[in-house]
């Protein structure tokens, strides 16, 4: 909040710049000193902490799951497009990688073949199970992290190998 404090006071620093008449100019580069307060400063952060378009609540953070963020944009999961970042995606956590839709994997493809003896109904079902609880670990808060128990609950248990 008090980097976009600095920043609005530099938008008045760049207004007077423009400004139209050499009177404009001065009121501005007055405005823009005044504001540099620490005083005047932490008025202008109260007040932007009180306006419903700039206060999110942290709930509202990370509640699409359908979404992962990493260095080069947003991945869509249910479709696998990359998209560019909004503020409104309201995303915080992030993965240090960039995506690559069509990267391929292919020492771990035939290590999967092999172990799972070119069953491709197997290989699908762990690879999915695998990329949830990936996209799980890489994204979830460590509170979310504690909740989560696909692999302990699900992948653990010996009903979970067995075709039907």
């Amino acid at each position: 909040m008090f980097t976009l404090a600095l920043e609005t006071i530099a938008t008045i620093e760049t207004e007077a710049d423009e400004a139209n008449s050499p009177g404009d100019e001065r009121k501005l580069q007055d405005w823009a000193e005044g504001s540099q307060s620490n005083a005047k400063i932490n008025a202008m952060i109260r007040m932007a902490s009180k306006n419903e378009a700039v206060v999110v609540n942290m709930n509202d953070f990370d509640s699409d799951e359908s979404k992962i963020n990493c260095r080069n944009g947003l991945i869509d999961l249910t479709n696998g497009q990359l998209k560019k970042r909004t503020s409104k995606d309201l995303v915080s956590n992030i993965i240090n990688i960039d995506y690559k839709r069509d990267a391929k994997a292919p020492i771990f493809e035939t290590f999967v073949q092999q172990i799972f003896n070119d069953n491709a109904e197997l290989v699908c079902c762990v690879q999915r199970a695998l990329g949830i609880e990936l996209v799980q670990v890489l994204t979830f808060t460590a509170q979310q992290r504690k909740r989560s128990s696909f692999l302990n609950s699900t992948i653990s248990r010996p009903s979970f190998w067995q075709m039907p």
